[in-house]
């Protein structure tokens, strides 16, 4: 018997992509729990040993390696945050020394990350495997029947329709604002703000993400202008705070002069069910 330890950091964006690794780990005979990551530092010591993979190699995630591995797990990652990273200094990044010594097997989305990896940490040559990502997956397989059946409905009442998604690592972000992201990034060792290459990365970051958003303004109201009879869906970001305040960001606002629906949780819309929407779309 192998327990695998598939733990998550943020459901909302992980638990579907963890539902299918463990669906096809369920079928290789594997004993499968799905775990938030900070349960599984409070329970480790009293859990079977068995093969913990993190979604990540960032300083926050590298400490709970090195206490998961004192108690006998076999540690593996896999930095699903670089799904659209080909940047050497940006790979570089999100990997703690700490993951380096403490990790068993390093799963890779492709060859260009492999390399990276090879060049600045040398001694994970025989310990990285090439697996791709698994949020493609997602987006690849259904999970069962209800998502693409939910889709159905979407596309019988609505017809064809344009959705737009919102959200930005930086400008628009799940953390609060821009300030508390960057916070963020220093507290999990991603950003150095001593160092003066990663501040500018940062700033060019922010720069990209404001050109843009204003070209994806342009692109609805021409959109609206020209194809006036195809629905623009806008989804604003889900905030990190869970206090009174708006339901849609001020960075959405930009975008509301023309005539689009902006869905939420708030106005009893599709809320974050992405899945459906984009099998719907």
């Amino acid at each position: 018997m192998t327990y695998l330890y598939l733990l998550i950091e943020e459901s909302f964006r992980e638990l579907a992509s963890r539902q299918v690794i463990a669906l096809d780990c369920l079928a290789l005979g594997f004993d499968v729990v799905i775990a938030q990551q900070w349960w599984f530092h409070r329970h480790m010591e009293d859990l079977p040993p068995g093969i913990v993979l993190f979604k990540g190699n960032n300083r926050v995630q590298s400490a709970l390696m090195r206490v998961a591995k004192s108690h006998g797990h076999i540690v593996t990652s896999i930095e699903e945050e670089a799904f659209g990273l080909i940047d050497e200094s940006n790979i570089k990044s999100l990997y703690d020394p700490v993951s380096i010594e403490s990790t068993d097997i390093f799963f890779m989305q492709c060859t260009i990350h492999r390399d990276i990896l090879r060049k600045w940490f040398p001694e994970t040559r025989d310990r990285i495997a090439i697996v791709g990502n698994p949020r493609t997956d997602v987006l690849l397989r259904a999970l069962g029947d209800a998502p693409r059946a939910r889709a159905a409905r979407l596309r019988a009442e609505h017809g064809d329709f344009v959705l737009v998604n919102t959200n930005y690592a930086s400008i628009n972000p799940f953390d609060i604002d821009t300030y508390s992201a960057y916070l963020r990034r220093v507290g999990i060792g991603v950003l150095d703000p001593t160092v003066h290459g990663d501040l500018q990365r940062f700033e060019t970051m922010l720069e990209w993400e404001h050109s843009n958003l204003r070209e994806m303004a342009r692109f609805i109201r021409i959109f609206a202008q020209r194809r006036a009879e195809i629905p623009v869906i806008l989804r604003p970001t889900r905030r990190r705070t869970t206090g009174p305040g708006p339901s849609v960001s001020p960075r959405c606002q930009m975008c509301t002069s023309s005539p689009i629906a902006i869905i939420s949780p708030d106005n009893g819309g599709a809320g974050d069910n992405s899945y459906e929407l984009y099998h719907g779309a």
